[in-house]
């Protein structure tokens, strides 16, 4: 059945919903159709394709005919069950129809009269409803009709299913990602033999340095070959606490030279649960690492965030300015230096700065600013 494929391509591709409609519409009887979600709660309406209805009417149907005051189905349909068919007659007797706004400004100027509609699908404040109409001239709904329309909704409300669980599942992983790129610290996921599959943003800024950490054909490399041996040792080892589900284990760590600085980075690795790291791998595979690691160069100033002082403590520009310096290491007098101001305006500016942020000495002001500068990473 043609459409039950075109059904099931649509939820992979939304953009498919139109044509999966044109063909449900040749199945029942060349008849024109809206998918539509209807708002619980309010009275807007979003569309999910439509097929032979003009793209001004679908845009009026969606200001206008969300309103049950306007439109005599929607108190009817979306308090009927699932599947269930809703006849225009079932809502308002057939004068009162021809008085309403809905058939004068939407159905008539179409060349449409008959009309029914199908509630599918109930999710997130929601409902998921099929609208199918015909002329004036052609016959009532046929039981025919009904029946062929019966067939196809068991597999339209699965289409529906796998649409929105698709919609979710890409909607979580975009969070994932944003999450762990917001990230300042590095963070891989590999394969148990090192293979990369996934790297957050600060992870490839990390590897194109080269600076302890790079990537080849076969995975992850080290500076040297007896550390590269090593780090391979640890994947391995805690690839296969994840294949016991051990995810309670301790995380393993190691210590990274770097021919560049006389610190090493810093590596945390540790078994990943099924579904817990982002599902697109960069080789493409699409398969889910078992050991996440993350990385830590202590070379790297932390990037302060002065929106994010300005957001959280009130700071003034000029003060975000000496916080972002004083994070970065700088002492008091080497950040009026730079900012070209005497010492004693800068010693007002830090004691507003204590003020703001309920902090007393320059240190605990410090460890105070680094907890907003974990989530400073923009992904640049």
């Amino acid at each position: 059945m043609d459409f039950v494929d075109s059904a099931y391509g649509a939820a992979l591709d939304p953009d498919r919903w139109p044509s999966a409609l044109e063909t449900l519409g040749d199945h029942l009887g060349h008849v024109a159709l809206v998918l539509r979600v209807q708002h619980t709660g309010s009275n807007k309406v979003s569309f999910l394709g439509s097929a032979k209805i003009q793209d001004h009417y679908l845009n009026e149907f969606g200001e206008a005919f969300g309103d049950p005051n306007a439109n005599p189905f929607v108190r009817k349909v979306v308090t009927s069950p699932l599947g269930s068919t809703v006849t225009v007659r079932a809502c308002v007797a057939d004068r009162a129809y021809r008085r309403s706004r809905l058939y004068r400004q939407f159905y008539r100027p179409q060349n449409l009269f008959y009309a029914i509609e199908v509630p599918i699908e109930r999710r997130r404040g929601g409902i998921t409803i099929l609208n199918i109409a015909r002329p004036p001239g052609a016959a009532d709904f046929s039981s025919d009709t009904f029946a062929r329309l019966e067939q196809a909704m068991p597999h339209f409300r699965r289409a529906l299913q796998l649409s929105c669980s698709n919609a979710d599942r890409g909607a979580e992983k975009a969070t994932k990602d944003l999450a762990l790129d917001r990230l300042a610290l590095a963070v891989f996921s590999v394969t148990g033999d090192g293979r990369l599959m996934w790297s957050n943003r600060s992870g490839e800024r990390l590897l194109r340095s080269e600076a302890g950490l790079s990537h080849g054909g076969s995975g992850l490399f080290a500076e040297t070959s007896r550390q590269t041996l090593e780090l391979r040792r640890l994947i391995s080892r805690v690839a296969q606490e994840g294949e016991a589900r051990s995810y309670a284990g301790s995380p393993h760590a190691l210590l990274l030279e770097q021919s560049s600085s006389e610190s090493p980075l810093f590596v945390l690795a540790v078994a990943a649960k099924p579904l817990s790291i982002p599902e697109t791998a960069m080789d493409g595979s699409g398969e889910e690492a078992p050991v996440l690691l993350f990385v830590s160069d202590p070379t790297q100033q932390p990037n302060g965030a002065p929106d994010a002082f300005k957001a959280l403590f009130g700071l003034t520009r000029s003060e975000c300015r000496l916080a972002k310096a004083l994070v970065a290491g700088r002492t008091l007098a080497e950040a009026a230096e730079e900012f070209g101001i005497k010492r004693g305006t800068a010693r007002v500016e830090l004691s507003r700065i204590f003020g703001k942020t309920g902090t007393h000495r320059q240190s605990e002001l410090v460890k105070l600013l680094l907890q907003t500068c974990v989530l400073s990473n923009q992904g640049e």
